[in-house]
């Protein structure tokens, strides 16, 4: 099954997205700041990453870096 991580900081979008991926048969980790992302992708063998752009606790440009 893929893993997916997915790093929205905005609540109806990341249970929205959450609710799709998993009725596709994804795995989805959901997390709403970089360091709750960063915990789970040290955790879980992570296949895809969906990231936001702007988190209240950092850049996702930066951090795919």
């Amino acid at each position: 099954m893929i893993q997916i991580l997915l790093v929205e900081d905005y609540e109806a979008l990341r249970t929205e997205l959450t609710e799709v991926l998993m009725a596709e048969g994804y795995k989805v980790f959901p997390a709403n700041t970089l360091m709750s992302a960063l915990h789970t992708f040290r955790k879980q063998q992570i296949d895809l990453c969906i990231l936001d752009i702007r988190l209240p606790d950092g850049d996702g440009y930066q951090s795919c870096l």
